[in-house]
């Protein structure tokens, strides 16, 4: 770690020597090829030896634009379904989306993925059947400003992955790659919410409350 921190400092490979160009040229291409190399590790690909890709895939991308555009989604979505099961029932209902998507990928498409899509839209699916068309009272704000509106979490998550799901389409050239994690997303984190959801109405009042969404 020490050799490591030294070496993008600057202390081993100076900026003043001469071969300092090369051999950036050269670290850029390495770190590029290594991360590749720990997405096809990782990937969800057809090996009846490696069952583990199935939720793997879901914790890799392949691009850092992406990964941004999974977590934004998941930030929307994933605030409103946390609250209303609560962190460990949200986080198996994710699990399992993620699960289910690569289920489904594999079934549909042959070709190596990765991402998160799939397990983003079980969260997207948890919000459609945990609050419906249901208005609740929310803050939503940034650093220096804030507002406390009521408004149904579907009618904002839904647009905003709809919109994600297009520039995505857009971005792969109009391939629809990754329809098959997206649709198994949606079914499994669906299915997984209705059952996992609690049935005492004060239960879910309490999470609310405690998430500051009365």
């Amino acid at each position: 770690a020490a050799f490591q921190r030294a070496l993008r400092d600057g202390d081993i490979v100076r900026s003043d020597e001469l071969v300092h160009q090369q051999w950036q040229r050269e670290r850029t291409r390495f770190e590029a090829q290594w991360q590749s190399a720990i997405v096809q590790l990782f990937q969800l690909e057809r090996r009846g030896d490696e069952p583990w890709r199935l939720l793997t895939h879901a914790f890799v991308h392949p691009s850092a634009a992406f990964l941004f555009g999974n977590l934004l989604v998941l930030l929307l979505a994933g605030t409103f379904a946390e609250v209303a099961l609560g962190r460990a029932r949200f986080l198996l209902a994710y699990l399992l989306g993620a699960l289910g998507g690569g289920v489904f990928q594999l079934a549909a498409f042959a070709l190596p993925w990765s991402g998160a899509g799939g397990a983003v839209a079980g969260a997207v699916a948890m919000v459609i059947v945990l609050f419906g068309l249901r208005r609740v009272p929310t803050l939503i704000g940034v650093p220096g400003w804030a507002r406390s509106l009521t408004l149904s979490p579907t009618a904002l998550v839904v647009p905003g992955w709809v919109a994600h799901e297009g520039l995505q389409v857009l971005a792969a050239g109009g391939e629809p790659g990754a329809l098959g994690a997206h649709v198994g997303g949606l079914v499994v984190g669906g299915l997984a919410a209705w059952l996992l959801r609690w049935r005492d109405p004060r239960r879910e009042a309490r999470l609310q409350k405690a998430a500051q969404l009365p």
